[in-house]
């Protein structure tokens, strides 16, 4: 029998290791390499500490619409097919494969999903993306000068949009890391080591599912191929490029809607011209806008000059002396084109949101790195003038915005926060742009057990129990829906209980409305609702279109009952219900509630299909809450 060995596995890939891991340039022989290292590892050692001071594990945004493809994921209902479907399907226009499998590595690691996490995950991708831009370097002797400045202006990435935001790193620069890791394989593939095409193939297909403008990297580099002339090559690059796409938009649906935001024009050559005018101005913005510090004139400026140098590199052909450099500088500026495409009609000011300007500032480290190496190639006095400016020039504008940098880090963990007490108390407040669906998302992860509130973010108070008793039974012309969860959801002793509900009562004069925890062993405690207004209730009770007299809310503190396990019901005028809530539940899918405008971004399959689970998740059942004993 043969055995299988090992050996030649390892040996095939000590090329790559070697590549990619080992440096041995002039200035590490000097004994520079922890100064190496130190720099290397200064963008995300930043990045992690600002995460760890301010980051904080709640949902914001598109995390809400992740959150409903990823509690599928988890269940693993319909099948492997089903589930296949589920991790490709669509969110807007892209397929965010490697944002849900870090999710789902992080909640098999940890048995829950913690949105800080994510962001820890998303920031690793600096690390990466400064390996990459040190190895990418042509420089001997005096590498660890030339590469400072390249550290320096990566460190303008420190935006609490972009880096304390676990969905927006893990697409952004992410996306960003595999694109410039196809090309630098690409461009080792000279070497002859079989394993350097796979890899880049690999790492191509890997960008084109982390964030849709992936899908330029197989383009980037079928260009670079027709350019030299290896048609071959060119015919595998067209193969890949061809197969991703098709892959990619199979099932793939389109939103109706133009590219710019005004009606249509006639004659179409005035709109289209109209078109261009805004996506060039829009591009330029954009590309510029890392160093404009919210400037619109000075981002149009910047970005009108990086293009220029874009143009420089390419008609000098820098693509044969360095191909990785402008391959991924290449890439950078089709992405950056593609935005402007599809975001020039949300208005000018949008170009200089911090959650795109990775991109733009990704674009100016590797001009940077291309005019280092092709307009000072031989004089190194210039050389080192040039890159002694450029890092002076990045560090002030670094450190002097500094201080007044970390005001909106700590701005935005107070909104964040501030936020879910709001919907703990009023229903509403989280930040998504349709509260009422942020709220039922929030119930169904809490109730799941898929997401736990961190306990330092409850800064309310609840309400306390009130004397009386409420004996069980019907009450003639009563109809009533209402929900219940626990803060944290399953926890030995939950901190908080909330309950809201709507209710209809034939008879007058207007009902009491109290909360009831009613244990098997007899003790009761009541707690007083408040009235809330219709668009403070959660989406799954206002399918109840025949209700809409009361509806109320509690917040109750779970630290007044005694150990046991409670029945949580309603209260009217003495007499206790305690209501089956699948009722609620089926009459909000009746009603069309959970129209496909609710939760726009997702693919139609997935989301009939999550909010349908969701709302068996939140309505099967009695509410029943576990208080167990103090420690």
């Amino acid at each position: 029998m043969t055995r299988f060995s090992f050996g030649p596995l390892c040996r095939a890939f000590q090329p790559v290791h070697k590549i990619f891991f080992q440096t041995a340039d002039s200035s590490e022989r000097r004994g520079l390499k922890p100064c190496v290292h130190a720099l290397i590892v200064l963008p995300a050692a930043v990045s992690y500490y600002l995460i760890w001071r301010f980051g904080v594990n709640i949902p914001r945004w598109d995390d809400f619409d992740h959150a409903l493809v990823l509690l599928r994921l988890r269940d693993g209902a319909g099948g492997p097919l089903a589930n296949l479907a589920a991790l490709f399907s669509q969110t807007n226009e892209h397929k965010l494969v490697f944002l849900r499998l870090a999710a789902l590595l992080d909640y098999g690691l940890f048995r829950e999903l913690n949105f800080k996490h994510l962001a820890y995950i998303g920031n690793s991708a600096t690390l990466l993306l400064t390996v990459l831009y040190y190895k990418s370097m042509r420089a001997d002797g005096r590498k660890l000068l030339y590469f400072a400045p390249a550290v320096f202006l990566l460190l303008r990435s420190l935006h609490w949009d972009e880096l304390a935001w676990g969905a927006a790193t893990l697409g952004q620069y992410y996306v960003l890391c595999f694109a410039g890791l196809s090309f630098y394989f690409l461009a080792r593939d000279r070497d002859g080591n079989p394993l350097f095409q796979p890899l880049s193939i690999g790492f191509a297909a890997l960008a084109a599912f982390t964030l849709a403008n992936g899908l330029l990297a197989p383009f980037v580099a079928l260009g670079y191929f027709l350019y030299l002339r290896q048609f071959k090559r060119s015919l595998l690059w067209g193969a890949v490029a061809l197969s991703l796409w098709g892959f990619y938009f199979l099932f793939h649906y389109v939103k109706a809607g133009e590219p710019l935001a005004t009606a249509a024009i006639s004659p179409p050559a005035v709109y289209l011209s109209r078109v261009l005018f805004s996506t060039a101005h829009y591009f330029f913005v954009s590309l510029g806008s890392a160093f404009a510090f919210g400037n619109l004139t000075l981002a149009y400026g910047l970005g009108l000059v990086l293009f220029a140098c874009f143009i420089h590199l390419t008609r000098n052909g820098y693509a044969r002396k360095n191909p990785a450099v402008y391959l991924f500088l290449a890439f950078n500026v089709l992405s950056i084109a593609a935005l402007a495409w599809g975001r020039n009609r949300f208005g000018i000011q949008t170009a200089l949101t911090q959650r795109y300007l990775f991109a733009p500032l990704t674009a100016v480290v590797l001009t940077y790195i291309a005019l280092l190496e092709e307009q000072f190639e031989k004089d190194e006095r210039r050389k080192s003038l040039f890159a002694r400016i450029t890092g002076a020039l990045a560090l002030a504008l670094v450190i002097i915005p500094f201080p007044g940098a970390m005001h909106p880090f700590a701005d935005g963990k107070t909104d964040l926060i501030q936020s879910v007490n709001r919907w703990l108390t009023t229903n509403e407040g989280l930040l998504y742009k349709r509260s009422r669906q942020a709220g039922f998302v929030m119930t169904a992860l809490l109730k799941s057990n898929l997401y736990r509130l961190p306990a330092e973010a409850v800064e309310i108070s609840a309400n306390h129990s009130s004397p009386g008793t409420c004996a069980e039974g019907a009450i003639e012309g009563l109809k009533l829906a209402y929900d219940a969860v626990a803060i944290p959801p399953n926890a030995a002793r939950p901190s908080l209980i909330r309950v809201e509900g709507i209710l209809l009562k034939d008879a007058a004069p207007e009902p009491e409305i109290r909360v009831i925890l009613k244990s098997d062993e007899g003790r009761e405690y009541l707690f007083a609702a408040h009235a809330v207004s219709a668009p403070r209730l959660g989406l799954y009770l206002a399918g109840e279109k025949d209700i809409e007299h009361r509806r109320f809310a509690v917040l109750i503190d779970a630290g007044a009952p005694e150990p046991g396990t409670y029945r949580a019901g309603i209260c009217v005028d003495g007499r206790a219900v305690f209501h089956d809530r699948r009722e609620a539940a089926e009459k909000a899918l009746s009603h069309g509630l959970w129209s496909f405008s609710s939760f726009g971004a997702l693919d139609p399959g997935v989301y009939k299909w999550s909010v349908s689970t969701l709302l068996e998740t939140t309505s099967a059942g009695a509410a029943e809450i576990a208080i167990a004993g103090s420690k």
